[in-house]
This record gives C-alpha cells, structure tokens and sequence, in this order.
C-alpha cells in the first residue's frame, strides 16, 4: 500500500465522532435518570396521598371519652412486686 492510498488522520473530525458519542450517551443517561426520578416522584406522591386521607379520616373519628380507667403503675404508693409477681404468672401461664 502507498501512502496516497491510505487516508489522511482527520483530528477534528475524529474529535467530532468522540464529542457526538459522548454527548449521546450523556444525554440518555440523563433522560434514564429523569425517567426514575419522575417514577419515584409518582411513588411518594401516592404514599403521602394515602397517609393524608388516613389522617383526615382519623381527624374525622368522633371522639368519645374514654370507657376505663386505667391505673398508672408509676404512681406513688404503688406495690411494684405485687405487678411484678403479676407479670411472672401471666409470662409463665403459657
């Protein structure tokens, strides 16, 4: 082969291919990563949509007053053997 035959190296043409590539794979990665934010953006605005209706039927709930009192066990005078020994039958009784 002689030299005439083979063709001449063109830089700025080479470096046009390499930046036209790069510009292409830049461009999908970000329309891939536009495309997931978007999905996840969908996927919390369900989720806050679904806890907002729950609270706003919460809120909704009549309230009643309650039916029993219970007994606080960290007040003063209270026997703390006496619920631990409580505790024990109910945790051994199985």
């Amino acid at each position: 082969m002689s030299a005439e035959e083979v063709p001449a190296f063109d830089a700025d043409s080479f470096k046009e291919d390499i930046l036209g590539a790069v510009s292409n794979l830049i461009k999908s990665e970000i329309d891939a990563a536009s495309f997931a934010k978007n999905d996840k953006v969908s996927d919390i605005e369900k989720a806050v949509s679904l806890m907002t209706d729950i609270v706003e039927k919460m809120a909704a709930t009549p309230k009643e007053a309650p039916t029993k009192k219970v007994a606080n066990p960290f007040n003063k005078g209270t026997n703390y053997a006496e619920i631990a020994e409580k505790m024990r039958a109910a945790i051994t009784k199985k």
